[in-house]
């Protein structure tokens, strides 16, 4: 019994300790291409510290400390930029606190779409915070790879619930088209049980998050990274493997757990791996 817990604990502080460097690896990836710097106490108004505050008490449960701050102790996401602009950042904290707390939809639902816009906006950090949430409210393990990869909505029945499904496919089809089909909307109230509020709440949900990468987008130097090399991002996980582990030579040193880290850092900043290198005919 002893043992079994001993595991359970080694697994656990791994998983943890797993998100604290990608956190670190996404943070370090995308210093320099910050343009509105981070803001923290004491320097602050007596507005933005308000907000500050308020984020920290409703948002600290949701997402987790590791998620909210950055390594200088200010918000990350959409969070600084809110407090930067307090008279407005408050009502966009509200909307959002709105769509979790005031949202006819049940959570596996508003997170389906809320990754579905993610996605499409190629927002790492949205992907981040909501997959967790999406996981624990439910959605399959298996439906994951396949939203990250866009995939079409047919692959995704029977992965998901009905109405999951649904709500998949319409968010798919108005993140691709821009727009959404009579047949399609038709489908999805049937699937929410014929519902106009729970219509109205989805279609909020998905305005109310696509405006967190777009804020994103505007505030960051080339966001997608896409000119860090893989050598880069090797780089920037070491430093983020460093500050981690700190002397841990030895898990520094296993390189296996080091590429699944930076396969998936890789992902979240969505950076084409190098196609594994073919050996080279041998020449007689």
């Amino acid at each position: 019994l002893m043992r079994v817990f001993s595991t359970s604990r080694r697994r656990s502080s791994l998983v943890n300790t797993r998100r604290i460097v990608v956190l670190r690896a996404m943070a370090l990836a995308s210093t320099s291409s910050a343009r509105l710097p981070p803001l923290q106490p004491p320097h602050l108004s007596e507005a933005q510290q308000e907000l500050f505050d308020d984020i920290v008490s409703t948002r600290a449960g949701v997402v987790g400390k590791e998620a909210l701050f950055d390594e200088q102790g200010g918000l990350r996401g959409p969070w600084n930029a809110e407090v930067a602009s307090p008279h407005l950042g408050k009502h966009l904290e509200r909307l959002a606190s709105a769509v979790r707390h005031q949202n006819s939809l049940e959570p596996r639902l508003y997170e389906v779409a809320i990754l579905v816009v993610g996605v499409h906006w190629r927002a790492q950090f949205e992907w981040y915070a909501h997959e967790r949430l999406a996981r624990k409210a439910g959605i399959a393990e298996a439906a994951f790879p396949l939203i990250k990869a866009g995939a079409p909505a047919e692959r995704l029945r029977g992965v998901l619930k009905p109405d999951e499904a649904a709500v998949y496919s319409l968010a798919l089809e108005l993140m691709r088209t821009k727009r959404v089909s009579a047949p399609t909307y038709a489908a999805t109230k049937v699937a929410l049980g014929g519902d106009d509020r729970r219509m109205a709440d989805l279609c909020m949900t998905m305005g109310c998050t696509a405006h967190t990468p777009r804020q994103s987008h505007a505030r960051h130097r080339d966001v997608t990274r896409r000119h860090h090399s893989h050598t880069q991002l090797q780089r920037v996980m070491s430093r983020a493997l460093r500050g981690a582990y700190g002397p841990c030579a030895a898990f520094r040193a296993d390189m296996t757990r080091r590429q699944v880290l930076l396969r998936r850092l890789c992902d979240t900043q969505h950076v084409r791996r190098p196609a594994a290198r073919r050996r080279s005919a041998a020449v007689p």
